[in-house]
């Protein structure tokens, strides 16, 4: 989803949790001059397909979501920002995903500006608040 026919400045990020995020972000009166693309299927991180046939996340499904999202982000010059929803791997967390999480993390560094990562979705709105207040 893209909220203007205008290149993203913001890049949303993660499961189909991370689609929720989008209209509250494009309602928003502190981001009417930012151009929002949400990208919501698979984890951030994951290093594995879900087993359920038919996910989009499914066996190898999951690696061609990655490429073709990496891909979008290194042919945009105009992303300054990425909003990551991590999933609940983050929870307990192996070393596994770890690992990718941070590969994942050092990959946007060198492209996007700024991050922002979010974990609980309940606690959003006092996240942006605290975070956005202060640009």
């Amino acid at each position: 989803m893209k909220s203007k026919n205008q290149q993203p400045t913001v890049i949303i990020l993660g499961d189909s949790r991370a689609n929720q995020l989008y209209p509250g972000f494009i309602n928003n009166k502190n981001f009417e001059n930012e151009t929002f693309l949400s990208i919501g299927t698979c984890d951030f991180s994951s290093i594995t397909g879900s087993d359920v046939i038919g996910s989009p996340c499914y066996g190898e499904k999951i690696l061609k979501q990655r490429r073709f999202i990496d891909g979008i982000i290194e042919k945009s010059n105009s992303i300054k920002w990425a909003i990551v929803n991590l999933s609940d791997d983050m929870n307990k967390p192996s070393p596994q995903y770890i690992e990718s999480l941070i590969q994942r993390i050092g990959f946007l560094e060198k492209i996007i500006c700024k991050l922002l990562f979010l974990h609980l979705i309940h606690a959003l709105d006092l996240i942006l608040r605290l975070v956005f207040q202060r640009f």
